[in-house]
Parts: C-alpha cells; sequence; structure tokens
C-alpha cells in the first residue's frame, strides 16, 4: 500500500481560476498555503459560495464522481500552493 502523500502533486496558482464552468473536476486539492474563493453565476449575477483557507480541501464532488461539468468557478485570491 502507498502512502497518500505519494499521490500529491504540488501546483501553484497565482490569482487564477483552478475550475472554471462547464469543465469537470478531475481532482482534489489541498490548500497547503494561500486562499481560493468557490462562486458561481445565477440569474445573470456572481455569488460567491464559500471561501477556502491553509489546511483546507476542496473538490466540486458532484463534478468529480460523476465527471460532469461544473456550475462553479474556482478561483486563487492570492499566491496560493496545492
Amino acid at each position: 500500500m502507498y502512502p497518500l502523500c505519494t499521490l500529491l502533486r504540488p501546483r501553484q496558482l497565482a490569482r487564477k481560476g483552478l475550475l472554471r464552468e462547464g469543465e469537470v473536476c478531475r481532482a482534489a486539492a489541498y490548500i497547503e498555503s494561500g486562499a481560493l474563493r468557490y462562486f458561481y453565476h445565477a440569474q445573470g449575477e456572481e455569488h460567491t459560495g464559500q471561501f477556502f483557507f491553509e489546511g483546507d480541501w476542496y473538490a466540486d464532488y458532484d463534478s468529480f464522481l460523476d465527471q460532469q461539468p461544473s456550475s462553479q468557478h474556482m478561483q486563487a485570491l492570492e499566491p496560493t500552493r496545492l
């Protein structure tokens, strides 16, 4: 059996999107440092769903598990290491 850490791959985000509406979520992310914001559009307006910070995990689980297009956007609010 392999330790979980052998499956994780570090990724650096510099204030850009991690997931966009219509894309399929292909991985869960552990936030080593930085901050993420999940948001969605409804009736032509942008709505923030949640913020994620150091030590949190993020994935659009519906999209990830069913491999269906996401209705969410995930944005790095600052330089973020996953």
